[in-house]
């Protein structure tokens, strides 16, 4: 049997919301608080899309946010989660899909930053990923060197391809409880 994570969360510890986890992957132990679960997200898809952006950070990863093309071009499309407020993030990890195969969906994009919704000004690029795509039914996991706090994430494609995020998690290791 292959378990590529299990989540261990105990919901009866006071103080402790059901999104504070403890991930066990094969090569190390992950903590932290997940900033975008059930948070609001937006993205270049219409509001009554099959696959809506919330979907995105639900918690399950049996669903997930698919990129609808903007005038036909995939590369305009993006995701993006309001983290409610200003935080500083340690890690990004996005989980692909288990239901379908699709390279495409897990190479060429970049993730940014902001404090700004619109993404005009302060836009910093957080991962930029291109080439290979990261493997299938895994999850793909990036620490976050930039320690300056954004209220925004956003995940665009760089180029006219196919995407699905299975569910996404922005990671800050240092809160413990509910943020302030």
């Amino acid at each position: 049997m292959y378990l590529a994570e299990i989540r261990i969360i105990n919901e009866s510890m006071i103080g402790l919301p059901s999104d504070n986890y403890t991930a066990i992957t094969e090569d190390k132990e992950y903590t932290g608080y997940n900033l975008a679960l059930n948070k609001i997200c937006t993205s270049t898809n219409s509001p009554d899309s099959q696959y809506p952006a919330y979907r995105a950070t639900d918690g399950r990863t049996a669903t997930g946010w698919s990129l609808e093309p903007v005038n036909g071009d995939h590369s305009k499309a993006w995701w993006q989660v309001d983290l409610g407020g200003e935080y500083e993030i340690d890690r990004i990890e996005i989980d692909d899909r288990g239901d379908a195969n699709q390279e495409g969906s897990r190479r060429y994009f970049k993730i940014l930053a902001s404090n700004d919704p619109e993404f005009i000004t302060g836009v910093v690029t957080l991962a930029d990923v291109s080439g290979e795509a990261f493997g299938y039914k895994e999850t793909w996991k990036k620490e976050i060197t930039d320690k300056d706090k954004y209220r925004y994430v956003r995940v665009q494609k760089k180029i006219n391809e196919y995407m699905y995020l299975a569910e996404i998690r922005i990671i800050n290791e240092s809160m413990i409880g509910l943020p302030s």
